[in-house]
């Protein structure tokens, strides 16, 4: 299935924007819901395959804090 970005304001592909046709799997997950529409079959994804961007690494000093 493939879907255009609609809002960003979730794990999209790194570097992806709204327009942007992203092939997502067989269903849309919970996380996309109202954050995207259905594209047409026939439309070429524009920002890759969904892999979700990676979480950034606490900062060390957030990390001695957390000790």
């Amino acid at each position: 299935m493939k879907v255009t970005i609609t809002h960003l304001k979730a794990p999209w592909p790194e570097g992806a924007k709204v327009g942007d046709v992203v092939s997502i799997g067989d269903a849309i997950p919970g996380w996309a819901l109202g954050k995207c529409v259905p594209a047409p079959e026939d439309a070429k994804p524009t920002a890759g395959d969904h892999k979700p961007a990676k979480a950034e690494k606490p900062a060390k000093a957030e990390k001695d804090a957390a000790k």
